[in-house]
């Protein structure tokens, strides 16, 4: 089967991107294939109560442990006949002798060429094989007056119309939203069986960094990247495991990856780029890990860096809080989804109309906060870029509905084209 791209490749030219180092740059397609090559979700297995299974992956498929419906009943406030009952030619009078509501009921026989009284829910009773509208009957003191010849099998739903018995319900490596909920408590149950939490370890690097929201030193900035990637990061198949701030030196860093030892994933934000003080790479190497692949063909963000050490799946991203942001987007997420047991999904970019002028970088794929000004004549978005600052702040992201992706090239993109975006 031909594998779906997640944005469009870049295209081939004479020039190759490559790193500082003369490798190849990854493509951003690539880069998500590798970030998720080999990953097998955890296999614990935990039961949860159905209030709590919302967003967890459940372990294994669920079946219908009998046929849904498992009676007859009648889907719509009217009346139950015997089809039978009405011969000749109409119009027909039969007398109203009996009311069923939805709950229990005794199942007993009634006289020949008599209606039935049935509301929505209610069992419909033996023998009885149609079920006519309120609305399509006219009732005339004890007797109900029927106009036209109605089909068998008319509003009654029928055992096992929506499942049989045996038959799946829910695949293993569901993610269980609430209709789900609804319908495993439809058949019953009240515990489920998913799959255990995956563990997330977050931690920033630099010295830079503040460690309270208290008064900052000349030359300190607040920690904004931590808090941004537990939020991300953070949902009801995670454990988020907050390691805090590490310094740029190798002792540090050193205590980060074995406090990190048994997480199950570990993102970390800056110190993986090409400085003197860009340690995250010399001692991953030092501690056994191994660097899967580092640098991505995309602007902003190229020093991405793809690891593991021991059970432990790697993720080192640039410091600048919007390529963060980007960079969780693109790969953090692929990543968990795989772990937890989901299926990974495919960004989603959809189809807009540029508001603006941009040159394109020849090899690197680059994320643009863009905001919706308009709609054109097809109701397409029409996007202009928020700013044209570099990604050391999140201000233009908070200003932003979304990121424009635009491809590489070297012709210009202008107003009015076509561009791919994705939506916050």
């Amino acid at each position: 089967m031909r594998r779906l791209a997640l944005f469009n490749q870049v295209p081939e030219t004479e020039h190759s991107p490559v790193s500082c180092y003369g490798s190849p740059l990854l493509s951003v397609d690539d880069a998500v294939v590798l970030a998720t090559k080999d990953l097998v979700a955890v296999q614990d297995v935990e039961e949860v109560a159905l209030e709590d299974c919302r967003g967890r992956v459940l372990a294994r498929g669920c079946t219908a442990p009998a046929p849904i419906p498992s009676f007859a009943n009648s889907a719509m406030d009217g009346y139950a006949i015997r089809k039978g009952d009405l011969t000749g030619e109409g119009p027909w009078t039969l007398p109203v002798i009996a009311t069923v509501k939805a709950g229990p009921t005794t199942a007993g026989a009634y006289p020949a060429s008599g209606a039935v009284r049935i509301l929505t829910g209610a069992a419909v009773p033996v023998g009885f094989d149609t079920v006519l509208r309120q609305e399509d009957c006219v009732r005339i003191g004890d007797s109900v007056q029927i106009n036209e010849r109605p089909r068998i099998g008319l509003n009654v739903r029928a055992i096992g119309e929506y499942a049989g018995q045996g038959e799946v319900l829910l695949f293993g490596e569901t993610e269980l939203k609430p209709h789900h909920v609804g319908l495993l408590a439809s058949i019953g149950l009240d515990r489920v069986s998913v799959r255990r939490k995956i563990r997330v370890g977050i931690a920033s690097i630099g010295d830079e960094l503040g460690t309270s929201q208290g008064e900052l030193a000349h030359g300190s900035i607040f920690d904004s990247n931590r808090p941004l990637l537990k939020a991300l990061a953070n949902s009801p198949s995670s454990e988020i495991q907050d390691f805090g701030v590490f310094r740029d030196d190798e002792e540090s860093l050193r205590r980060l990856f074995a406090a990190a030892d048994g997480a199950d994933l570990l993102v970390t934000s800056a110190g993986a780029s090409v400085g003197e003080f860009d340690l995250v790479r010399s001692v991953l190497n030092g501690i056994g890990g191994t660097i899967d692949a580092w640098q991505v063909a995309m602007k902003p963000g190229k020093p991405v860096l793809f690891g593991h050490f021991g059970n432990t799946r790697f993720l080192g991203l640039p410091g600048n809080p919007m390529v963060a942001f980007v960079g969780y987007k693109l790969f953090g997420e692929p990543i968990s989804q795989r772990l937890q047991g989901r299926f990974s999904k495919l960004p989603n970019a959809t189809s807009a109309i540029a508001g603006f002028d941009s040159s394109r970088h020849p090899t690197r794929m680059e994320f643009v906060p863009v905001a919706i000004d308009s709609f054109d004549d097809q109701d397409r978005p029409v996007l202009r870029r928020v700013s044209r600052l570099g990604p050391g702040s999140l201000v233009p992201l908070a200003k932003a509905d979304g990121l424009a992706v635009i491809r590489p090239g070297t012709e210009p993109l202008n107003v009015g084209q076509n561009l791919e975006w994705r939506r916050f």
